[in-house]
């Protein structure tokens, strides 16, 4: 059973929900998202010649940043962030 309902009641209850007024700032954040791409597309900084570039580069900067907010977040225990750090999944 792979699919939800071999699941039985784990993950019904989220343990730390995003909370209702941080909806606005996502959206913010996904707007001001679009508006570079855009802005990138309409100045020619990105091209479709240097796309799969452009695209490794946010990547690579979104793990290191999603990372760092992991080992740097109140939220994540000390035995989470030392399995963060050393690749350990025990």
């Amino acid at each position: 059973m792979t699919f939800r309902r071999g699941l039985g009641t784990h993950g019904r209850t989220v343990p730390n929900p995003l909370p209702r007024n941080a909806i606005g700032w996502v959206a913010g954040i996904a707007v001001a998202v679009i508006a570079v791409i855009v802005v990138g597309f309409a100045t020619g900084i990105v091209k479709l010649a240097n796309l799969s570039q452009v695209t490794t580069g946010v990547i690579i900067v979104a793990s290191v940043a999603y990372f760092v907010v992991m080992l740097a977040s109140s939220k994540v225990a000390a035995a989470e962030r030392t399995r963060v750090r050393t690749g350990s999944v025990r």
